[in-house]
């Protein structure tokens, strides 16, 4: 496994990274969206060759992470004529990424890519751990594999350009990090969440720092996601349905805020998760705009149906990852997911809907 992350200054990082790759690369092939295309890639193409790369920008948003995407993408390379010393760059958020990654997995069965990423998500999250994949009907990420990037390059500046509502975005996945596996990072994240969503670069570098080293550890050690990789999954099997119930209109990061808000009541429902520490948690959310206002415009049998096709599930029931505190989950008989009865998860959210 590859796991080669470079913080800095993107032209001084390009200069380091490319030379060594560039010596058996035929061609370069960057793969943006055109809301990246207009910001940044003006500023990436001037430190790459002139030569024998090509730019495919796809239209911004989760429905061109698909297999229609993907085999487009694929024939304009084999009418550039790539081969397998062909290098894919994948330059903008976490779609980018993962849609880049598993082209890199597949064309002519392997090539070599590096990720680029330009929004917090993609930084504290999606670029690193080498999940790779698409959308289907069925629902988020099912379909895809592992495909390790060369580099990971993460520049801070990018960041300068994102809207309040993406670095919410970014900063919740951070903070399920957080919740899952560092008590001391989560009391930093809540004295510091003025700060982090007005984007200073200061408290974001330390909240892209911590989140790397957190998934990185975890997926060396598990990165097939067997079992202890799933903690990464918490708030995901709310939050991926809540986000395929808004037809993807609500962004990933703020769907799995509701994801986290909800698997907690689950958790202090069951006993495992104190109920003090379920309020601490809320109100850390309530400040990233995660509100049961939202939550009570979705069909709560509608969001059943969705959990049902989420990947950690086994024989029909519904798994989830579960907090017994703040900073560590609940790991009965080794396990980091377990099954969750349907209607404890309707209490769970009627008993949000009808807190004060």
């Amino acid at each position: 496994m590859i796991i080669d992350i470079i913080n800095g200054k993107l032209n001084e990082l390009i200069n380091k990274v490319l030379p060594p790759l560039l010596e058996k690369t035929s061609h370069i092939v960057v793969v943006t969206d055109k809301h990246v295309e207009k910001l940044h890639l003006a500023k990436l193409l001037a430190l790459l060759p002139k030569e024998n790369i090509q730019v495919i920008a796809i239209k911004p948003g989760e429905l061109s992470k698909s297999r229609a995407t993907k085999a487009k993408i694929e024939t304009l390379m084999f009418e550039e004529y790539c081969d397998r010393n062909t290098l894919l760059i994948a330059f903008g958020g976490g779609l980018i990424g993962d849609l880049t990654g598993f082209i890199a997995a597949t064309f002519m069965r392997g090539i070599r890519y590096i990720n680029i990423p330009t929004t917090l998500l993609a930084m504290v999250d999606s670029s690193i751990g080498g999940k790779v994949g698409i959308n289907v009907p069925q629902g988020k990420n099912l379909v895809g594999t592992y495909w390790q990037p060369k580099k990971i390059i993460m520049d801070v500046d990018f960041l300068a350009t994102l809207p309040r509502s993406q670095i919410i975005n970014g900063s919740i996945e951070a903070l399920k990090m957080f919740l899952t596996c560092d008590v001391e990072a989560v009391a930093k994240f809540e004295n510091n969440v003025t700060a982090i969503i007005s984007g200073k670069a200061d408290i974001l570098s330390w909240l892209i720092q911590r989140s790397v080293e957190i998934k990185s550890k975890i997926v060396q050690q598990d990165e097939r996601e067997t079992e202890l990789r799933k903690i990464l999954n918490f708030g995901h099997t709310v939050g991926h349905a809540i986000e395929k119930a808004s037809d993807y209109q609500l962004l990933h990061g703020i769907a799995i805020g509701y994801g986290i808000l909800i698997e907690s009541k689950i958790a202090s429902l069951l006993g495992y998760f104190p109920e003090k520490e379920y309020q601490r948690v809320k109100a850390i959310l309530e400040k990233l705009s995660i509100n049961k206002e939202i939550l009570s415009k979705f069909d709560l049998n509608n969001l059943i149906l969705l959990m049902r096709s989420d990947k950690k599930n086994q024989s029909g029931e519904i798994y989830c990852v579960l907090l017994n505190g703040i900073g560590s989950v609940n790991q009965d008989k080794n396990l980091v997911a377990h099954p969750i009865d349907e209607e404890l998860i309707k209490r769970a959210v009627q008993t949000i809907l009808s807190e004060a």
